[in-house]
C-alpha cells in the first residue's frame, strides 16, 4: 500500500500555487508551457460534507453525477438545492459547493463545457480503469475536493507510457505518489489539446478506508475550453 503523501512537492516546475480562485486563472494566463498543475490550497471547509455525499450516493451499481443548476442524478432520482438545504447538515456544505461553481461561472463565462458534483460510493471504485495513472482529453479540468480522499498523482518525470493503452502509465518504482486533501481546488491539464505535458492522476485506492467501509468521494468537476 502506498503511503498517503498530501504535502505538495517542493520546487517542482509543473506546478503553481495560489491563494485564491482568481489567482488561478491569472496563474492560468502567464503560466509557462511546462505547467499542468495550478492548485488552490485553501484548508478545511465548514459543513458536513460527509453526509451530503452519504446522500448523493447509494450501493446501487451505478455512480452518481449530479449536474449544476438542474442536480440531475443519473439514478433518475431529483434532488432541487432547496432539498438538500433543508437539512442543517446540508446548507452549509451546500452553500460552500454553489458558492464554487457561481463563482467559476462568473470568472470563466462560457467556458463551462461540462460540470457535474460526482458522490462516489465504494461501487464507483471497481471500474479498473480509474485506478490506473492516466492524462485527460480536456483542455483544462477543473476539480474540486469536498469529501473523502483526493486523488492521487504523480510527476511527469516518474513515469512509463503504457505502449499498449493510450493516455495511460506506469509509475516507477521510485516515484512518489501525492494526493490532494478534502478542501483543495486545481486545474490540471488535459492530453493533446493544450500543448502542455499531461497531468497524470488517478482515483485513490479502494483500500484507503474509514473504519470498515470504503470512503466516499464528494468533488465537483468541470471541464474548461480554454487554452
Amino acid at each position: 500500500m502506498q503511503k498517503i503523501i498530501t504535502k505538495l512537492p517542493d520546487n517542482y516546475n509543473r506546478l503553481i500555487q495560489v491563494g485564491s480562485l482568481e489567482g488561478m486563472f491569472s496563474a492560468v494566463e502567464c503560466a509557462g508551457p511546462d505547467v499542468n498543475l495550478i492548485i488552490w490550497r485553501r484548508g478545511a471547509l465548514e459543513g458536513d460534507f460527509n453526509a451530503l455525499a452519504d446522500c448523493l450516493s447509494d450501493s446501487s451499481l451505478e455512480d452518481k453525477s449530479i449536474s449544476y443548476p438542474e442536480l440531475y442524478l443519473k439514478s433518475t432520482d431529483i434532488i432541487k438545492p432547496a432539498d438538500l438545504s433543508l437539512s442543517s447538515h446540508f446548507s452549509t456544505a451546500c452553500a460552500t459547493i454553489y458558492k464554487d461553481i457561481e463563482d467559476l461561472a462568473e470568472l470563466r463565462p462560457g467556458d463551462v463545457e461540462m460540470h457535474t458534483l460526482r458522490s462516489i460510493g465504494h461501487h464507483g471504485y471497481e471500474e479498473a480503469d480509474i485506478h490506473d495513472f492516466h492524462s485527460d482529453q480536456d483542455y483544462w479540468r477543473f476539480m474540486a475536493c469536498y469529501a473523502g480522499l483526493g486523488t492521487e498523482w504523480i510527476k511527469n518525470e516518474d513515469c512509463i507510457q503504457d505502449d499498449a493503452r493510450e493516455g495511460f502509465y506506469y509509475a516507477t518504482e521510485e516515484a512518489v505518489h501525492y494526493h490532494f486533501q478534502e478542501g483543495d481546488v486545481w486545474l490540471q491539464s488535459g492530453e493533446g489539446l493544450t500543448g502542455r505535458p499531461p497531468f497524470l492522476h488517478r482515483a485513490p485506492d479502494v483500500t484507503f478506508n474509514k473504519g470498515d467501509k470504503p470512503q466516499k468521494r464528494l468533488m465537483y468537476v468541470a471541464d474548461l475550453s480554454m487554452s
